[in-house]
């Protein structure tokens, strides 16, 4: 930011302000001291997506390692899209390496109804 011709090079500062003060803390901590000693599972999604916004790749492999320690079949969708989203090719192997492993489970979840009804909105070209 600092580097290109940027508003936050003119300015000399970077205003952030899409993301929780807990998140902001943890960021910073990592950046500082390289550890993520108070990381939390909650924390961890929000975080892996300000490593991915403000280009910390290290943060981000320690935040998608973090969460696939503690996967499970209730939030493996919603890493899944995580993962798609931010286009972690890796993370996403292994999220869907995962689903594989626990099938029987998780396609009973709330969570992967939500999926099947997002891709049949969009076959259906009904999405907006």
């Amino acid at each position: 930011m600092f580097s290109h011709d940027m508003k936050e090079n003119a300015s000399g500062f970077v205003d952030i302000n899409v993301m929780d003060m807990k998140t902001l803390r943890l960021m910073l901590m990592y950046m500082y001291t390289n550890t993520l000693k108070r990381s939390r599972w909650d924390k961890c999604p929000k975080l892996f997506m300000a490593a991915d916004k403000y280009e910390l790749p290290s943060l981000k492999g320690q935040c998608s390692s973090y969460i696939l320690k503690h996967i499970t079949v209730e939030n493996a969708c919603e890493m899944l899209t995580l993962a798609d989203l931010f286009e972690d090719l890796d993370f996403k192997s292994s999220v869907q390496e995962y689903i594989v492993h626990h099938d029987e489970e998780l396609f009973m979840t709330a969570g992967w109804k939500n999926i099947i009804q997002i891709i049949l909105c969009w076959q259906q070209k009904q999405c907006i």
